[in-house]
């Protein structure tokens, strides 16, 4: 039984995102029934993403303050809240992988709105992408962290 109308149909859609993540990274969907709280590295360590995570930025931490179907809210200061998409992360762990570096520039160019309104997304994905060791933080950029 549904509780809010649509549930079953934005869980779905969710599913397909953390899928497509999933088959990104070459790795087997880890949760099946939940996936929003879970995704799996390259080092089969497995790292929920769940409200209240703190996520080292460059200059500062920031936290996960709500996930939903489309991605996650985190905090910038005590009011200000912003948007991260799975799609901004999907893009990401496939730069890394393929080029071996994420840089602004790149956010830039692939995300030119995002970017513009929510310029602190490329360090909190950063920020992220290290969380689950899949990149280290150097000379203003975030290089694939290999085996």
């Amino acid at each position: 039984m549904e509780i809010f109308p649509g549930e079953k149909r934005k869980k779905n859609k969710l599913i397909k995102r953390i899928e497509k993540i999933c088959e990104i990274l070459n790795i087997d969907l880890p949760i099946k029934n939940n996936p929003s709280r879970f995704i799996e590295n390259e080092h089969n360590i497995m790292n929920p993403l769940f409200v209240g995570m703190k996520i080292k930025k460059p200059r500062k931490e920031t936290e996960v303050i709500k996930i939903d179907e489309e991605g996650f809210f985190y905090r910038i200061g005590k009011k200000n809240k912003k948007k991260v998409t799975y799609e901004e992360i999907q893009e990401a762990i496939k730069e890394i992988k393929e080029k071996g570096k994420l840089t602004r520039q790149w956010y830039k160019n692939k995300f030119p709105k995002i970017s513009k309104s929510r310029p602190c997304n490329f360090t909190t994905i950063g920020g992220l992408l290290v969380k689950f060791q899949l990149a280290k933080y150097e000379n203003n950029k975030y290089k694939y962290k290999n085996k």
